[in-house]
């Protein structure tokens, strides 16, 4: 395989760690940026097993000859992909990383070197028909989606009244 196949690849694994090394120092962010990839994850498999549509690299009669087998994995090259491709998980994570990275940094070359590892990735995803351009156009729109709705979540203030807490009379400075 090529330098471009692993790049597009594993891309989603270094922009992940690059996200988590600069966020490290602001827990908050960094805490909601992998609940919300977590949550990202799941999201992204509810929606493959509702809208089922199979990856371009397999023959229509060999997804229906697995499914009829309740086979949702199919082997490419010794690798085991599941059955379904829309919306692409590498191109959401990659677009979710990157869009959430940008706002919690506001560094603009930053944004930029992660949006040319995000395109790299989709092409390589199209490029080895692990997904249509629309699949991975919808993950990337996905992505950017979740990504903003997750720092703003991270950054809201906590509303409500706050109030100081009534004396419970308990003895001072006895530690367990």
């Amino acid at each position: 395989m090529s330098f471009f196949f692993y790049v597009g690849e594993y891309g989603l694994f270094g922009l992940f760690f690059l996200s988590n090394f600069l966020l490290w120092n602001k827990k908050n962010l960094w805490m909601n940026y992998n609940v919300w990839m977590f949550l990202g994850i799941i999201i992204n498999l509810l929606l493959k097993g509702m809208i089922q549509e199979p990856r371009p690299m397999y023959d229509k009669s060999k997804v229906n000859v697995a499914l009829m087998h309740t086979k949702q994995y199919m082997l490419k090259n010794g690798i085991p992909f599941n059955l379904y491709g829309m919306p692409s998980g590498h191109a959401q994570m990659m677009a979710y990383s990157t869009c959430f990275l940008y706002l919690a940094t506001e560094n603009r070359d930053l944004a930029i070197l992660c949006a040319l590892w995000l395109m790299v990735s989709c092409v390589q995803r199209v490029h080895y028909e692990f997904h249509t351009i629309t699949q991975v156009c919808v993950g990337v729109f996905l992505g950017v989606l979740i990504g903003i709705g997750a720092f703003k979540y991270s950054t809201e203030e906590i509303k409500g009244k706050r109030e100081e807490k009534q004396d419970d009379y308990a003895p001072k400075g006895v530690g367990f």
